[in-house]
C-alpha cells in the first residue's frame, strides 16, 4: 500500500475554507480536488466521500473554536472579560467586508432540511461548544447556573451569527 503524500491537517484546513466559502451542495469534488491537491483516490481512501470530508471539517472547525475559545480565556484577565472579549471581537469581525459567519450556523442554513447526518453532526459540535463554555463558566458560578449561562450565550452567539449572517446573504 503506498504511504500518504499530504498532510490530513491541512487537506482538511484547506477542505474547510472550500466548502465554507461554497457551501456543501456548492462545492465540486473538482474544486475539492483542487484546493487540496490530492487525487480522487487519496480523497476517496482518506475521507471516503464528501460527505466524509465535510463531516471531519465541521469537526475540526468546532474543535478549533473550542481552542480559541479557551485561549481568549486564559489570556483574559477573567472567564467573564474573556466571554465579552470573543462577543466583541465577533462584533468587529461582522463588520469586516469579508465576514462568512460560522461555519456550523451556515451549514445549519444550507442543509435544514438536506441532510440529517450532516445537522445530527453540527448539533454535536454545538453541544460541544456549549460543555466547553459552561467548564469555563463553572470557575465562577454553581454547575446550575453556568448550564444556563452557557446555553444563553450560545443563543445569543447564533442568533448574532444568523442575523449578520442573513444580512449578507438574504437568500440563504
Amino acid at each position: 500500500m503506498a504511504t500518504k503524500k499530504f498532510d490530513a491537517d491541512v487537506v482538511l484546513e484547506q477542505a474547510i475554507n472550500t466548502f465554507w466559502q461554497y457551501g456543501y451542495h456548492g462545492t465540486s469534488m473538482q474544486q475539492l480536488l483542487q484546493a487540496t491537491g490530492l487525487r480522487p483516490g487519496s480523497l476517496y481512501r482518506e475521507f471516503e466521500s464528501k460527505e466524509g470530508l465535510y463531516l471531519l471539517a465541521l469537526s475540526r472547525y468546532a474543535a478549533t473554536t473550542i481552542d480559541n475559545v479557551n485561549n481568549r480565556i486564559k489570556h483574559s484577565s477573567s472567564v467573564l472579560e474573556g466571554i465579552k472579549s470573543i462577543l466583541a471581537n465577533l462584533f468587529e469581525e461582522a463588520k469586516a467586508k469579508d465576514y462568512c459567519g460560522c461555519f456550523l450556523v451556515k451549514t445549519q442554513l444550507e442543509l435544514s432540511a438536506h441532510n440529517a447526518s450532516i445537522l445530527t453532526n453540527v448539533s454535536e459540535e454545538f453541544a460541544k461548544i456549549e460543555a466547553n463554555y459552561c467548564a469555563n463558566l463553572t470557575t465562577v458560578f454553581t454547575i446550575e447556573q453556568s448550564l444556563h449561562y452557557a446555553k444563553q450565550l450560545m443563543l445569543v452567539i447564533l442568533e448574532f451569527v444568523f442575523t449578520a449572517i442573513k444580512k449578507i446573504n438574504p437568500k440563504k
